[in-house]
């Protein structure tokens, strides 16, 4: 089951050269552990460059987004299964 998010995050990331690897976010005053980086792609909304990370965080996987002339992040998608 896919619920569409939207809403803005705190995320803890890694910036390194051309790389960045997010490792926890909070959503809704609980911080969730990034276990895993399953994808990560990037798209053009006029302007914007927004990078794209799908993270695994226990049972469920995370689409977070990355805007990069807003500086801010958000949860996109939640992926959970059943």
């Amino acid at each position: 089951m896919i619920e569409e998010i939207f809403e803005p995050i705190e995320v803890g990331a890694v910036f390194r050269k051309n790389l960045i690897k997010p490792r926890w976010f909070i959503w809704k005053n609980r911080k969730y552990e990034v276990d895993k980086v399953t994808y990560i792609w990037h798209d053009n909304k006029g302007e914007e460059l927004i990078y794209y990370f799908s993270v695994a965080s226990g049972a469920a996987l995370y689409q977070l987004a990355y805007y990069t002339k807003k500086l801010n992040w958000i949860l996109d998608k939640v992926y959970l299964e059943g």
